[in-house]
């Protein structure tokens, strides 16, 4: 009898797992392009898809998963979530020298941490907070602290193909959220080999965190508009690796470079000396991982799990098990530019007022339609009567130039500042797009630990649509540091002891006087009467005193 139960349970575990396969399937691949002789881009890539019947209509309404994590999917059923972005970055793409962003952008964020969301219905705020709050002990990093002051529901950026009026969308940034390992290992978790085996095995926290730019992130989405019955999950992990400092950093050598990277005419500049052009022509995977996979991840299908860009038109694949025999040439044509160039910085900065100015390029032949996404904490005040734009040096009314504009008022210690325009820059052009900022004094309490080193501006999001409004790229600016004045912070510490001396003295003083009781020595028993002898001490004392 008992043989026949375990027998009965093995089959009914094999046809579970048949069954999980069938709605799940696994992939993961490597893609390496080297940006300049000096820079590698490298782009791990996990992707979980989870299908079920239509008849269900919600992907994560079955209880049986053998990829997909159960920690997430719990999340999306509960929160009837339709799709969730979340983006870790640390760092700044550098345009001008590594030209196009990776996927256009449309998998990267910017400095710190993002979070967007599309609900199935018409949620409320609560069911984001939770969703948030959820999302804080899964991905370890403090999103438990994203309120009302943080939280932006855009009507112009971030919209699915599949996203109508009944739902709702949120999003939220944290820029001064730093990125470290227990993000990445959280990361890891979520998949079916962890990092142990596969193309996962080559990351390194130690040189992934040590990387010029790097971004992690994670995508929930239908695979198809208006059917949520299938989901896709893609894991992603971006970095820019700088070959020369990681086999520096390798060889144990010290900070100044090998002579040989010098010339004669910036030898004696170390700061030069170290920026010189470092002059390989290729790179292997022990070069930018310092280690090769050992095996691959049995779960995956796919046997060509590493993409190499030899060409500019040409990706080769390669298996797993030959590793240690690829190499990624550095390819002597330029990368595509990017269609749009962005810049962003502070002017006038002083103790009360200041401003925040655009500069948007378009160097190529055709036009493109553009939705500028900013947003501002409370205590950065904006005032929209004095934006000026100038299209080409000529300046131009707010009114004519923006085509649709969504503009959110801040409430005083509530909600902050959102603005949303979309306007066309024409080709050949250049807009600059200028305004004032008030900074607000804030309370004593309010200020953080850290309140000498600035406030964190979260960076500008910014989407460059093309004919037929297909969305081409998207791109961040780098954030910006504000500086609020600060008081002297030792001052209230200085005035409690003070006050607290007064009072003190003031107190003991008046206690002292109030409690005391004076008897004449008149009236003294004659047990408490001084004595001849003390009558006559105290008599020469006096006598001393006025001699004196």
């Amino acid at each position: 009898m008992g043989l026949c139960k375990f027998v009965l349970v093995c089959l009914c575990s094999f046809f579970a797992l048949g069954y999980a396969s069938l709605n799940e399937q696994y992939n993961e691949a490597l893609y390496l392009e080297n940006l300049s002789n000096r820079h590698t881009y490298a782009s791990f890539t996990f992707e979980i898809d989870k299908k079920t019947n239509k008849e269900n209509g919600y992907a994560f309404s079955e209880p049986n998963y053998q990829f997909f994590p159960l920690s997430l999917a719990r999340i999306m059923k509960d929160q009837k979530v339709m799709d969730l972005h979340v983006r870790a970055t640390k760092g700044r793409w550098d345009y001008g020298f590594w030209k196009q962003p990776p996927d256009n952008g449309l998998q990267s964020g910017g400095l710190g941490f993002e979070v967007w969301a599309s609900f199935i219905d018409d949620q409320d705020l609560e069911a984001w907070y939770k969703l948030t709050s959820q999302l804080s002990g899964l991905f370890c990093f403090s999103s438990n602290n994203i309120d009302e002051l943080n939280t932006y529901q855009p009507l112009l950026s971030f919209v699915p193909s599949s996203f109508t009026s009944s739902h709702s969308r949120y999003f939220a940034s944290l820029p001064q959220e730093s990125v470290c390992t227990e993000n990445l290992s959280s990361l890891l978790k979520f998949l079916p080999c962890k990092g142990e085996a596969g193309i996962a095995s080559l990351i390194d926290s130690h040189l992934l965190f040590d990387t010029d730019w790097y971004s992690l992130s994670i995508d929930i989405a239908p695979n198809h508009p208006d059917d949520l019955s299938s989901m896709k999950l893609i894991v992603k992990i971006q970095t820019v690796i700088d070959v020369e400092r990681t086999n520096r950093r390798k060889l144990g050598t010290k900070f100044p470079p090998p002579p040989e990277f010098c010339n004669d005419d910036i030898a004696n500049d170390p700061l030069r000396c170290l920026t010189a052009t470092y002059t390989s022509s290729s790179h292997t995977l022990e070069d930018l991982f310092h280690k090769l996979p050992e095996t691959q991840c049995p779960l995956s299908p796919s046997k060509d799990d590493i993409l190499v860009k030899n060409s500019p038109s040409l990706v080769v694949s390669y298996p797993l098990e030959m590793a240690r025999d690829i190499s990624v040439p550095v390819l002597p044509e330029k990368r595509p530019e990017s269609p749009v160039f962005i810049e962003r910085s502070l002017t006038n900065s002083g103790n009360h007022w200041v401003g925040i100015i655009s500069i948007f390029t378009n160097p190529s032949d055709e036009a493109y339609s553009i939705v500028y996404f900013e947003r501002l904490p409370w205590y950065a005040r904006v005032y929209l009567h004095t934006m000026k734009i100038t299209v080409n040096d000529k300046p131009i009314s707010p009114l004519e130039f923006f085509q649709d504009q969504v503009y959110q008022p801040l409430k005083d210690r509530k909600a902050g500042t959102m603005i949303e325009s979309r306007f066309e820059i024409p080709a050949h052009s250049s807009v600059v797009i200028s305004y004032d900022i008030e900074k607000t004094t804030l309370r004593l309490q309010e200020y953080p630990p850290d309140a000498n080193r600035g406030y964190d501006l979260p960076p500008s999001i910014v989407s460059v649509f093309g004919k037929d409004d297909v969305e081409i790229c998207q791109l961040r600016t780098s954030a910006l540091l504000m500086f609020i004045p600060t008081p002297d912070f030792s001052m209230p510490y200085n005035v409690i002891i003070l006050t607290s001396t007064v009072m003190a003295l003031t107190f003991g003083g008046s206690f002292n006087f109030l409690t005391r009781r004076i008897v004449p020595i008149s009236e003294l028993p004659k047990s408490q009467k001084p004595s001849l002898l003390q009558r006559l001490r105290s008599k020469l004392k006096r006598k001393d005193r006025n001699s004196t």
